[in-house]
């Protein structure tokens, strides 16, 4: 249980807290964890054509192994997200890189494509979903509350900066050593990261320590939510899928979502394609991982100010032009500033996701809601990766993939009419809505 994560004997003997929030050092930890499962995602495109060429198999095929590491990561969310609400999420989190680094490490060792399957998906994907901001922001709501969403932005702009990194650091190890090599390093990597920030920097709540939520700042004007921890209620299954906001939610952050997952891992191909080199084409990848990464504190704060609806329709503009300039532009002086516009569309997908998950659910259950919500949203990403390297396959070109992708993302504005957030309605229970 939560009473896993012990106060420290200084806190227990009645030592004033340090002057220093120990939230901003949880907040650095889940900030690396971040970088980690970053490099998981941002890795898949750069991997891809060089996994497909060893394999001796079309794009298609290996990108049902990511596929299935979506697979298994989405079906894992519901368990991993009430284990997160009800033991320590330090245990889940350490877990979680466990086999994302074992994954990692076993599967630069298969030769037939079904052990790739298995072991990328089974591992890797439960493992990543664990460590990634599912598992980091269930521990972030509990230390913030009046800067939720900039500190959520915050820990999501970890991801980003791997995107930054990963893409010319795997291309210069896999064309000196080959993909397998990289692979097995980034495995051992990620172990060797992951568990000192798990064991020696988190911490589960501020109670835990001795502490109250955003340090006690606000007290006075917070009320009870800020005197105590847990004082939401608890959802359970059948209200959340009962609430209308929840199917708000599917609907936005799935379609964002689809798009997101389908074109990040084709889009190094698709710069390829184009004529760039495996440089220039990472070069893309850094642009847009590191506009990304600028653009989230950005709009995490923007979403404390003007509230979450608004930032989604601003993040998801940016990121339909971002879309359609792929599509339609030419060349390496076009790819640089679409990748641009695109990242700062991707900038408030992960942290916009977490504070709608917050705000319409509480922090009690939010572990629970947020392993439906990636349940919930699976069938619309599954498709996208497939569909793209199947018109690959096909045409030769991912053009029509990345056109229908902007088509997807012209629904998003009028789905955000169906979220429906705690605090834009009097106080009610879970049960109403």
């Amino acid at each position: 249980m939560y009473g896993m994560d012990l106060a420290t004997p200084e806190t227990r003997a009645g030592v004033r807290p340090p002057r220093v929030f120990y939230g901003w050092v949880v907040l650095f930890g889940c900030t690396v964890l971040s970088v980690l499962s970053g490099a998981f995602f941002y890795s898949r495109g750069i991997f891809l054509p060089e996994m497909a060429e060893g394999f001796g198999v079309g794009r298609l095929q290996i990108s049902l192994a990511f596929t299935c590491a979506q697979v298994s990561g989405a079906l894992s969310a519901p368990l991993i997200g009430r284990a997160l609400d009800r033991y320590s999420p330090r245990i889940v989190l350490a877990a979680g890189a466990a086999l994302l680094a074992l994954g990692y490490v076993l599967s630069s060792s298969a030769q037939q494509l079904w052990l790739l399957y298995l072991l990328f998906g089974a591992m890797s994907g439960v493992g990543w979903v664990a460590i990634s901001n599912f598992g980091t922001s269930r521990i972030l709501v509990e230390w913030f509350r009046r800067r939720l969403g900039f500190t959520l932005a915050i820990d999501a702009l970890g991801a980003s900066m791997a995107g930054v990194v990963v893409a010319p650091l795997a291309t210069f190890v896999i064309g000196l050593w080959g993909w397998r090599t990289a692979y097995a390093s980034l495995g051992l990597a990620t172990l060797a990261v992951a568990l000192p920030v798990i064991l020696f920097l988190l911490r589960a709540r501020p109670a835990d320590m001795g502490l109250k939520i955003d340090n006690g700042a606000g007290d006075a004007d917070a009320g009870p939510a800020a005197a105590g921890p847990r004082p939401d209620p608890e959802w359970s299954i059948r209200r959340t899928l009962a609430h209308r906001g929840f199917w708000g939610l599917v609907l936005v952050f799935g379609l964002m979502n689809c798009v997101w997952s389908g074109l990040n891992l084709h889009l190094f191909g698709h710069m390829r394609g184009m004529g760039l080199t495996a440089e220039q084409a990472a070069l893309v990848l850094s642009v847009e991982a590191a506009v990304a990464a600028f653009g989230k504190p950005i709009i995490g704060w923007i979403s404390d100010g003007v509230g979450v609806r608004l930032a989604i329709i601003a993040v998801t503009a940016a990121q339909f032009l971002g879309t359609v300039a792929f599509a339609a532009g030419h060349g390496f002086a076009v790819a640089l500033p679409s990748a641009a516009i695109y990242g700062l569309g991707l900038s408030g997908l992960v942290p916009l996701a977490a504070v709608a998950v917050a705000d319409t659910f509480g922090t009690r259950s939010y572990g629970a809601a947020s392993g439906l919500l990636r349940s919930a949203t699976l069938p619309l990403i599954l498709v996208s990766s497939p569909v793209a390297a199947y018109v690959y396959d096909v045409f030769g070109d991912y053009r029509p993939a990345f056109w229908c992708f902007a088509v997807l993302l012209l629904g998003v504005a009028p789905a955000t009419l169906l979220l429906k957030f705690a605090k834009d309605a009097p106080a009610q229970g879970p049960g109403e809505h």
